[in-house]
């Protein structure tokens, strides 16, 4: 009898260290689409959040117009090309695969124990600090600098900012970023699995099984960015550079929230919602629906489960 419950346990570990390999694997090459897919608008809201208090000193409805998704894009089309909106984009379509490797590898691997909340928490803060911070500074860094007589390649970016702070520099907007992350993925991994539990059962309809896990996701992110918002303004406006200079200057996290808060209020905070809703809720559809069968496929291809 204790010898079959040790082999069952033993087993069980097996197939949960099995199910972890499959779900780096799987969220790796579903991270690599869903970057492609949502880059405009990512874009569109990183140029919102980097607006200075000179945006926000009328409330015409000309003024608002300089504010929204739309004019982001059509300005940046009509100065920069149809590439301009992609500016950046290689950065977070190389950081996408193990991004999202690391948040659904290592929530698979501790929410079985502690929950889905904790195992979204631990993800998304292993996610920060091996991928997402510094991705996000290379990112915002090139869409900033896009509008100087000289923009970068992202590699003379990496260059510039570690000739000037070292690898430390990479890690500007370390806090809020990794809360953003952290918070944003401890509610959106439990918010899915929520909704997905209201929807039919996979037997019940196997071929929708996709469409219902996508629709679960949508609406898990835009719970999500509702409740991160704040922390995504920030850690923007500490990445971005100079307003006076085409080069990466520090500023401290005290003097951005002070900063934002003196040039819009609390509105400011929430720069950039829109597109990122946008962003955010086709993302979460991609993932979701296309991670069951991707992971189910490679498990099945690595272990025959």
């Amino acid at each position: 009898m204790a010898l079959r419950e040790a082999r069952d346990a033993a087993g069980k570990a097996k197939r949960q260290k099995q199910h972890a390999i499959a779900a780096t694997l799987a969220g790796g090459m579903c991270g690599g689409v869903e970057a492609t897919i949502s880059y405009p608008a990512e874009f569109a809201k990183t140029r919102l959040q980097l607006l200075d208090a000179s945006a926000y000193a009328g409330s015409t409805a000309a003024d608002k117009a300089k504010r929204s998704m739309r004019r982001v894009l059509a300005t940046t089309i009509q100065e920069e090309g149809y590439r301009g909106v992609y500016r950046g984009v290689s950065v977070v379509i190389i950081s996408g695969i193990p991004k999202n490797a690391l948040r659904f590898g290592v929530h698979d691997a501790v929410a079985p124990s502690y929950g889905s909340a904790v195992g979204g928490f631990i993800a998304g803060l292993s996610a920060s600090f091996g991928v997402i911070i510094p991705q996000e500074t290379i990112k915002t860094t090139l869409i900033h600098n896009a509008r100087t007589p000289t923009p970068m390649t992202p590699s003379q970016c990496v260059a510039h900012i570690f000739g000037k702070y070292g690898l430390r520099g990479f890690y500007r907007g370390a806090v809020p970023t990794a809360m953003k992350n952290s918070v944003n993925t401890g509610v959106r991994f439990p918010l899915q699995e929520f909704f997905r539990s209201y929807l039919p059962s996979p037997r019940a309809s196997p071929g929708l099984d996709s469409l219902y896990h996508g629709t679960a996701g949508v609406i898990a992110g835009y719970g999500s960015v509702l409740v991160t918002q704040p922390f995504d303004t920030v850690k923007t406006k500490l990445q971005g550079i100079s307003s006076s200079s085409a080069v990466v200057e520090r500023t401290s996290l005290f003097t951005a929230v002070s900063n934002t808060l003196r040039a819009g209020g609390v509105r400011a905070f929430y720069a950039g919602t829109l597109p990122r809703l946008l962003k955010v809720t086709p993302e979460n559809a991609v993932l979701f629906a296309l991670y069951p069968r991707v992971q189910q496929a490679v498990d099945a291809s690595l272990f025959g489960a």
